[in-house]
């Protein structure tokens, strides 16, 4: 009952001609239930395109750090320890299950067409992103580096064996890794740098009679994974209101494989086309301003990764992107770079850690690798040897508003972004998400995070998982998760399930009072909150005040406002209204509250108090990764509705 509410629910938010393709769409999947084209036709030579994108760099110039990086990481997979999303590390066996989530240790492997399986809902609680993330072959790439830039023909092999193994466990179709074209996009991308790596190393003449072995492998791999990925992706793509990061990754899939290998139009459509669509929803996906209108900070990167490889597979082979396209890009690296933190980025919104091609040196700083690759061309870092130079930061054109005083604010977007001395601060004006569905976006509009000496203090909560445990995603989603000012009990917009918002609240009207502070209205359901942010230099001090206002004095709640701090901080409790926040590198704060709140109540966990999904208490709940779930101290705070209050902090 709960899918047949959700898929009726969805089915609201599509106009009349998404349902018609929506029809269509189901049609095709029917038909392809019976029969599936002849992946053997048009494929006689598959040979790459002379010059096509990826553009293999000299072995010789590899930075030290980024070869030593890789033969680390390829040490660990070849011994079967796998990491994915930042902080987890999969024991997976020699030759992989190609559809078990190795977390839960649920293997969930079906020969059932892929067209009548639901994803979203797995036996045994297993998460199909645990699966799809071993599926993009990401790790596949980072053996193929190695084989490379080591000369080492053995983990060359093992990279095209695995391929040639997933190849035979998961026909086209078939099973749990044909239900995404996201996915198959993605493993298009990264099979276009495996190939490029292996030809790279194949033209070693210390190799000798290898050279061929790998070619002849080459050869037989791109006729088993290129003409049916490309297919799929191009008859399954993403569309409607499901046009999100989703098919920006299916045609940079399409770009990279239709660049390299011009045969495979046939199984798909013409560059030119796909080009076009590709163009299209950069321009849509990318605000004016360069901020993504998903509202999820992580998969801005992700998706300017998508265009970014686009943008070379289509120059490398002599066509032209248009200056529109190009300067969007720019502005998505100026929001970024301006936006992320450096030291520990804490992400608003809901995405999760995805990356496309593994070009860093740690997996646990990936963003911090493409800030410093943004903002530092000069630098030799791992990016810039397999990307090149970054877009330059636009200077003649900025994509944001300077307001002079330390603030920057992105009016498309809505993300307000303050440095100066020892802080950085985010404040979030944006609206709910992109489209109607808002599939990623959060409820935490006027939410205010803070980092104090670049270590994170106030944060947002984070993700949690898809799929995993529905009230702590639900939770995480939510007003109680983050410190805007709110109703204590209203739940609008409600959220009818996972990436699905009934309503879209409205973007919150920024204005400036003077030089030093800032406020932001946001009008929902029942009145309007408000939140003024006022920095002080010479106390080296911030003062946040909130407020909710009424239209109808006959509304029976309260107003919260929730100070959830970073799981590396400690709380003490100073006196009735103050309270010190301390990390141990030596940086701290001390928060003061408004002596007029009716309610102050600190919570914070037990040392040995972990996450239980069957507890009623949700509080103090956050995500530093995804698919990571901890407890760490908050503040809740409670007051009347119509009055104004104050939160003071100031740094130590």
């Amino acid at each position: 009952m709960p899918d047949i509410c959700w898929y009726w629910n969805r089915l609201k938010k599509m106009s009349p001609e998404e349902r018609i393709e929506r029809f269509r769409q189901f049609c095709h999947r029917w038909k392809d239930w019976w029969t599936l084209p002849d992946f053997r036709l048009h494929v006689s030579s598959m040979e790459p395109k002379e010059g096509a994108y990826p553009i293999i760099p000299a072995a010789n110039a590899v930075p030290e750090t980024l070869k030593n990086a890789i033969g680390f990481d390829s040490d660990r997979i070849m011994s079967g320890s796998w990491p994915v999303f930042k902080q987890i590390v999969l024991k997976v066996d020699r030759h992989p299950y190609w559809q078990k989530d190795y977390l839960r240790g649920v293997d969930v492997s079906v020969l059932k067409s892929s067209t009548h399986l639901n994803h979203r809902r797995l036996p045994g609680e297993a998460d199909v992103k645990m699966i799809w993330e071993l599926s993009r072959w990401t790790h596949l790439v980072r053996l193929s580096m190695e084989g490379y830039l080591f000369n080492d023909r053995w983990t060359m092999k093992v990279a095209l064996r695995r391929i040639y193994h997933w190849t035979k466990k998961n026909s086209p179709l078939t099973g749990y890794n044909w239900t995404s074209a996201l996915e198959a996009g993605i493993r298009l991308i990264n099979y276009c740098w495996i190939d490029a790596l292996t030809l790279a190393g194949a033209a070693n003449k210390r190799l000798g009679d290898e050279s061929t072995v790998l070619e002849t492998s080459l050869n037989r791999l791109r006729k088993a994974v290129l003409p049916a990925h490309v297919w799929f992706v191009w008859r399954y793509k993403s569309f409607g209101s499901s046009a999100n990061n989703h098919l920006l990754g299916e045609l940079a899939g399409l770009i990279c494989a239709l660049s390299r290998w011009p045969q495979l139009e046939y199984w798909a459509a013409p560059l030119d086309r796909i080009q076009q669509l590709w163009e299209e929803e950069i321009l849509k996906q990318f605000a004016e301003d360069g901020g993504n209108r998903e509202q999820a900070l992580n998969y801005h990167l992700f998706s300017f990764e998508l265009c970014w490889q686009s943008y070379l597979a289509l120059t490398a082979i002599g066509r032209k992107v248009s200056s529109e396209v190009y300067e969007r890009l720019q502005k998505a690296v100026d929001f970024f770079v301006i936006v992320q933190s450096r030291k520990e980025p804490w992400d608003y919104g809901d995405s999760d850690d995805a990356f496309v091609t593994p070009f860093w040196e740690r997996e646990n700083e990936i963003a911090q690798e493409w800030i410093h690759w943004m903002e530092t061309p000069e630098n030799e870092t791992g990016i810039k040897y397999w990307l090149g130079e970054p877009p330059p930061l636009i200077s003649e054109k900025p994509a944001c508003q300077n307001l002079e005083n330390g603030w920057f604010y992105f009016p498309d977007t809505g993300i307000a972004s303050f440095w100066q001395g020892m802080w950085m601060g985010r404040w979030d004006l944006s609206p709910l998400g992109y489209l109607q569905p808002a599939a990623h976006g959060h409820l935490d509009a006027l939410h205010f995070s803070l980092w104090y000496k670049e270590l994170a203090f106030i944060i947002d909560p984070g993700t949690g998982a898809y799929y995993g445990d529905l009230r702590a995603r639900n939770y995480l989603a939510s007003w109680k998760a983050h410190n805007g000012p709110h109703l204590k009990k209203s739940i609008y917009p409600e959220r009818q399930g996972p990436f699905l918002w009934a309503e879209k609240h409205e973007k919150p009207v920024f204005s400036t009072e003077d030089n030093l502070t800032l406020k932001g209205e946001l009008s929902i359901s029942h009145g309007i909150a408000k939140r003024r942010i006022i920095m002080i230099p010479s106390e080296n001090a911030w003062c946040v005040e909130d407020c909710f206002l009424v239209e109808n004095e006959e509304v029976n709640d309260e107003l919260e406002v929730c100070w959830q701090f970073a799981p590396e901080c400690t709380v003490e409790r100073v006196d009735e209204h103050s309270f010190r926040i301390s990390r141990q590198e030596g940086a701290s704060l001390l928060i003061r509250v408004d002596e007029k709140w009716q309610e102050i109540e600190l919570y914070i966990p037990e040392d040995d108090q972990v996450f239980n999904n069957s507890t009623e208490d949700l509080r103090g709940l956050c995500s530093p990764g995804f698919r990571s779930l901890q407890r760490s101290a908050r503040l809740i705070l409670t007051g009347s509705i119509g009055e104004s209050y104050q939160t003071n902090i100031k740094g130590e």
